[in-house]
């Protein structure tokens, strides 16, 4: 089932989508480090011809973080800020779509973040215990739960799951799988859904893949972060 999340994976890799409207698609997805953040977009190519399905640029400051949207299905294209306080979701108009509070000592998660999340929690996740942290919804409009998990540790990888935190969570998404190397320094490997649309018109729907990642490597700047 193509569940709803709010944002996005930022890696460097090429998979096979697994998906009705892009399949045999190739996906190309970038990850470009810049001075404040990241910038994560991604292309789809068939036939000779290469469409942007999605581009944000994600800005880590002290005491804000910014994720600005600008190339997607037309109802993810605005930006979303997040402070101490709130998370505050901007429609393309400029217009607020919705806000919501911060509670006292939650720990944000987005999706774009779900690497750097498990990076800073390594040692909590290692231990076996579950962490809750909170993202955005574009469906629900409002911040909804996810459990962090440490699935596996292998000879090669540590494998998490990042899965519905509540019962009405089920109806929004999927468990995403995620890899990283030993040293927890990159992500090696990815299975669920994406940020990224099936197309840029009609209903929206997000991608959905599993396949290796290639030279992704944790931001560090973004370890350090009022989100969690």
């Amino acid at each position: 089932m193509n569940k709803l999340l709010c944002s996005s994976l930022f890696f460097s890799a090429h998979f096979t989508v697994n998906a009705a409207d892009v399949n045999q698609a190739d996906i190309h997805m970038s990850h470009k480090l810049t001075d404040t953040g990241k910038i994560y977009s991604v292309h789809s190519s068939q036939k000779q011809k290469s469409t942007t399905l999605y581009s944000a640029d994600i800005d880590v400051q002290t005491n804000q973080v910014t994720v600005t949207v600008s190339q997607g299905h037309p109802a993810q294209i605005g930006k979303l800020i997040i402070d101490h306080e709130e998370v505050v979701a901007h429609s393309s108009n400029g217009k607020i779509a919705w806000r919501e509070s911060r509670k006292s000592k939650e720990k944000l998660c987005l999706p774009e973040m779900f690497a750097e999340f498990i990076r800073v929690h390594l040692n909590t996740l290692k231990s076996g215990k579950t962490l809750t942290c909170y993202g955005p919804i574009l469906k629900a409009k409002k911040l909804a739960p996810f459990n962090v998990a440490l699935k596996s540790d292998t000879p090669d990888s540590l494998v998490f799951e990042v899965g519905p935190g509540s019962f009405g969570m089920w109806f929004f998404m999927d468990t995403v799988e995620i890899h990283l190397n030993k040293a927890a320094t990159k992500m090696i490997y990815y299975k669920g859904i994406t940020p990224a649309p099936q197309g840029l018109e009609g209903k929206m729907a997000y991608l959905e893949y599993k396949g290796d990642v290639n030279n992704y490597k944790l931001n560090s700047h973004i370890i350090d972060s009022i989100l969690w």
